[in-house]
């Protein structure tokens, strides 16, 4: 007999029965599982019922996906396991189709993964890099405020330290004549021996090479790419930078005391000060940057896990859909958009897999270790980047959510919490 108190009140809406879903899983290979299910017509109604309530206009194929992720959310609760992807429509099968009065029935994949046996974090090793600003690096970043603010003239002189170029840039894998990236037109300053120069956005090594050139010239170097760089795949990765100098000006830098009135300093010195928690704060984000590289490569290995398939070939699609629509943004005809997606779909298809794990990891160390990236993370990390590029973290972060690399931030963002929190049991060389 059932109790009074479950029947529903007189014109409310009949509950959704979750148990109501007939549903078989099946094992497709590790961590991948498939399920055939079935929800009740009667069901079905009131699933879209109860949608309705909540949002009155809400779009069928937005209540069939809902309904799709329930009856997946059922079987990992079934199998005590944790989905990190979007499932998809298992191939060779006709999607489910949403009535009301009819059945929902559909055959599924979903990525279903366990919790790991965790390692004891001690084995991790980590080389320590402490923080340490230098008179001498104040001085630095104060004469780079200077020659931000300084006149400048155009210069047919070979180029020094300091001088300024307009120059187009090519970035190539070595022994590759075709470019992973061109810019059309950077503005850079000649760096100290040694130093990185910002191109394009990027903080790279190699441009004191330039070092004696004209405008005119043109100067190859090999360098790295930084850890931040859009694609995953290629971040700290060598390759090899081609400058075509256009222009080049001589710089004569502004006073102190003119940067100090600029920044509304009350003095050279209480910006010396400020520079110098600035530069602390950078390297400190710096470290943190390193630990990351450095820890969690090691606990991948600790960890090891596999991936679908499906997975990783629908990661590979998505991320060609975003370049061919960032091609077609960028002027690109069909033809053209055609080409880059087929150069780039082989280096993807190498490189996925590793993000993927690299994210299931991460999920799932988030999870154990309780640690979760808020709003003001991401935006610590988009004021850090930034800095680093002497931009304005606002303009920032309207490009990253215009080119949809905000997510990558927000991985970026829990990677560092996540090195933090290990970096506090690793063993420190």
């Amino acid at each position: 007999m059932t109790d009074a108190s479950d029947q529903p009140a007189p014109g409310s809406t009949p509950k959704f029965e979750h148990a109501a879903i007939v549903r078989e899983v099946s094992e497709i290979g590790p961590n991948h599982r498939r399920v055939a299910f079935e929800v009740p017509a009667e069901q079905v109604k009131r699933f879209i019922m109860q949608l309705r309530e909540v949002k009155q206009d809400i779009h069928p194929q937005e209540t069939s996906t809902l309904l799709v992720r329930v009856c997946v959310d059922e079987c990992l609760a079934d199998l005590d396991r944790t989905s990190f992807f979007d499932p998809r429509l298992a191939e060779d099968v006709p999607p489910p189709v949403l009535h009301p009065e009819k059945p929902f029935i559909g055959t599924i994949d979903f990525d279903a993964f366990a919790e790991p046996d965790w390692p004891d974090f001690s084995l991790l090793t980590l080389a320590g890099n402490p923080i340490e600003v230098t008179d001498e690096l104040v001085e630095r970043e104060m004469l780079d405020q200077r020659l931000d603010a300084g006149r400048r003239s155009p210069s047919t002189d070979p180029l020094v330290e300091n001088d300024e170029i307009d120059a187009a840039l090519e970035i190539r894998l070595p022994g590759e004549d075709k470019p992973l990236l061109t810019l059309e037109s950077v503005t850079a300053r000649i760096p100290a021996a040694g130093g990185p120069a910002n191109l394009g956005g990027m903080l790279l090594a190699g441009l004191d090479g330039a070092t004696g050139h004209v405008a005119g010239d043109s100067v190859s170097f090999p360098t790295r790419l930084p850890a931040n760089f859009e694609s995953p795949d290629l971040r700290g990765r060598d390759v090899e930078a081609h400058l075509s100098i256009r222009e080049a000006r001589r710089v004569e830098p502004a006073s102190e005391q003119e940067v100090a009135d600029q920044y509304g300093s009350p003095s050279a010195d209480v910006l010396r000060m400020q520079i110098r928690y600035a530069l602390e704060a950078r390297l400190k984000e710096d470290n943190r940057t390193a630990a990351a590289d450095q820890l969690l490569p090691q606990l991948s290995e600790l960890v090891p896990t596999s991936v679908p398939d499906f997975v990783v070939r629908h990661l590979v699609d998505d991320q060609l859909r975003r370049a061919a629509a960032r091609a077609k943004k960028g002027g690109k005809s069909d033809e053209e958009i055609r080409a880059v997606v087929e150069e780039l779909r082989p280096k993807l298809e190498k490189s996925a897999p590793k993000q993927a794990m690299n994210r299931v990891l991460c999920r799932q160390l988030a999870t154990h270790l309780g640690v979760r990236v808020t709003e003001e993370e991401i935006l610590q990390e988009i004021r850090a980047e930034a800095a680093k590029l002497g931009r304005r973290p606002e303009d920032l972060r309207q490009e990253l959510v215009d080119s949809g690399r905000i997510s990558n931030i927000s991985d970026r963002a829990l990677e560092l919490m996540l090195a933090d929190r290990l970096a506090a049991s690793a063993t420190v060389l």
